[in-house]
């Protein structure tokens, strides 16, 4: 079983701690054996975490070796059980020390902004808070930068910002850090990747409801990247750039977040220009018609509907019965039929 395989596994890594080979090896069977789904995840008293974390401690400098730590550490996070220890054990640590060692190794940054993202799926926000405080907003943008051309590595580390960016509370250490350039860059570079498209949608989306960080991702063309986005046919990537659009629009109305006229009519009139721009693909027969039907989600926002679940309390989603078909179609809600 693969229980039994792994116990074997692990006593083989514990009694050879000093053989690096033995220890890559081990750890890349550990990452097959849980890669999930698995029917039988290990239990977390066989003390998996803690054996690759002593690899990962006792050989630093191997490449290698931190990789596949890191992908071991990639599987186990996705069970239940293993967030929490792989974020209070010391391995969350680990994987953070690894990716920002070895900066230069994609393998190492792929693996370890994947154990990131497992990591980040489940954990509580408790723990997200602890993953930020250890410096993982700083460790995975500079990720990005230096490996911008790298379509894997981007999905991987928006994936990280997007489930960390989804609290509110931890938004403020992201001002000043160039993330609103950064995401819209890593959709510019790569529009035809579709989970690349669809993260950095959900990011700007979560990003809108502080102003200085909705102003950068305004400066940075992020409305323009988001009907880009749209353009894609997966129903993931529509369903990401509709909210993160309704998001934008929602937080500067009045009674959203950032409660900006400026910001709004910045937002509405970029969004005629660019959205008659792109043509029928992204925005179907808008045209001129575009901005005042939007200006009539600022002016008749007296009964909004009721909030989204993709948005945090106080951001109200615009109504869609107020919107056009054609603006409907552009912002991700279904049009009514007429006719009862």
């Amino acid at each position: 079983t693969k229980q039994r395989e792994g116990t074997t596994v692990l006593k083989g890594m514990q009694r050879h701690l000093t053989r690096p080979q033995v220890q890559e090896r081990g750890c890349t069977v550990l990452q097959m054996l849980q890669a999930h789904p698995t029917p039988r995840p290990f239990p977390v008293e066989l003390g998996a975490v803690e054996v690759v974390v002593a690899a990962m401690q006792r050989h630093l400098s191997l490449v290698g070796l931190q990789q596949s730590a890191c992908g071991a550490l990639r599987s186990l996070a996705q069970h239940v059980g293993y967030p929490d220890q792989i974020v209070e054990g010391g391995a969350m640590a680990q994987v953070l020390a690894a990716i920002q060692r070895h900066p230069m190794h994609l393998g190492v940054q792929v693996q370890g902004c994947g154990a990131l993202g497992s990591l980040v799926k489940r954990a509580d926000v408790h723990h997200k808070a602890r993953i930020v405080e250890a410096g993982a907003f700083k460790v995975v943008l500079a990720s990005i930068r230096q490996h911008s051309a790298c379509a894997v590595l981007q999905e991987q580390a928006l994936t990280v910002l997007g489930h960390l960016s989804s609290e509110r509370p931890l938004l403020q250490p992201l001002e000043g850090t160039e993330i609103d350039g950064m995401v819209v860059d890593a959709m510019r570079s790569h529009p035809t990747d579709a989970a690349v498209q669809e993260h950095g949608s959900r990011i700007i989306g979560h990003l809108a409801v502080n102003v200085n960080l909705l102003t950068g991702l305004l400066d940075a063309g992020a409305v323009k990247a988001v009907l880009q986005a749209k353009k894609l046919p997966q129903w993931r990537v529509q369903e990401a750039g509709g909210q993160a659009l309704r998001a934008m629009i929602a937080s500067a109305s009045p009674h959203g977040a950032v409660s900006d006229s400026g910001i709004l009519s910045r937002i509405l009139s970029t969004l005629q220009r660019e959205g008659s721009a792109l043509g029928k693909d992204a925005v179907p027969s808008a045209g001129g018609g575009l901005l005042p039907h939007l200006n009539s989600v600022q002016h008749n926002h007296s009964a909004p509907a009721a909030p989204a679940t993709f948005f945090p309390p106080d951001v109200v989603d615009p109504s869609p019965s107020r919107l056009s078909p054609q603006l409907q179609q552009l912002l991700g809600s279904p049009a009514p039929r007429s006719g009862g």
